[in-house]
């Protein structure tokens, strides 16, 4: 497995597109259209000109994210025009009074054999100018796993959790409030910690930290007020009245890196 960078994962997910002879799975949150991630969507469609199978998911919440609607009109004409290129292309989810919840949160993208997951990083303008990665992995069966886990999409009921080899094991957590694979296990592993260090959009909440206020080390990076969009703003300020954290992050670009 290697890391890569948020501001080099389109040219690195472009090759594996154009190397791909089988499958391609793209699993993103949210989408854009610009000049970055156009190079992927034009990857897309000569893939299924070779005959590669192309399968493409997003969240319905994607369509909160496109503020203007010249952005969303232009993401439409993109994906319509995927389709008629043989793009199979799955819209997800479903917007309540609460538009966080529910959603396909999860980042996974495969071609071939090789995944690229484990980061946060969407298929959208603004991502790759972010602080954040991905792990790219060439395996076949973590990707044989996560193309079948992604076909279930939102459906997923329970947490899940597999080997990878004798050294890894992923955990896929679906998002059931209250219950966590990811948080059990980051827990369970803090108690026998000498340090902490935890990396996140915003700032952890009171029954994570009191979890970690005993340990020798603890260290909390996240976003600063001064450089998040307003709904972030809100949820980090919110956080922070809840308990005394001291940010270690004096970074100016935003920071989307959870881990």
């Amino acid at each position: 497995p290697k890391l890569v960078q948020a501001s080099k994962f389109p040219l690195e997910l472009v090759d594996a597109i154009a190397s791909s002879k089988r499958r391609v799975v793209i699993s993103s949150m949210t989408l854009s259209y610009g000049l970055r991630t156009a190079t992927v969507f034009n990857a897309l469609q000569e893939a299924t000109k070779r005959g590669v199978s192309v399968r493409l998911y997003y969240d319905i919440y994607t369509v909160c994210g496109c503020v203007r609607l010249r952005k969303w009109l232009e993401l439409s004409r993109c994906l319509q025009q995927l389709q008629l290129n043989g793009v199979t292309v799955h819209r997800v989810g479903a917007l309540g009074l609460n538009p966080f919840k529910g959603r396909y949160h999860h980042k996974i993208y495969i071609a071939d054999d090789t995944v690229f997951s484990f980061g946060g990083v969407n298929l959208k303008e603004s991502a790759f100018d972010a602080v954040d990665f991905m792990i790219a992995w060439e395996n076949s069966a973590l990707a044989n796993r996560l193309a079948a886990y992604v076909s279930g999409g939102i459906r997923q009921t329970a947490d899940v959790s597999f080997p990878v080899d004798s050294d890894n094991k992923v955990l896929l957590d679906v998002g059931i409030p209250g219950k966590s694979i990811v948080l059990a296990t980051v827990i369970r592993l803090a108690t026998v910690a000498k340090s902490v260090l935890l990396v996140s959009r915003m700032a952890p909440s009171n029954d994570v930290t009191a979890r970690f206020d005993k340990k020798h080390s603890v260290r909390y990076y996240f976003n600063h007020t001064a450089t998040a969009g307003f709904a972030t703003k809100l949820a980090i300020k919110i956080d922070m009245l809840r308990g005394v954290i001291i940010n270690s992050y004096h970074g100016s670009h935003y920071l989307h890196a959870k881990f």
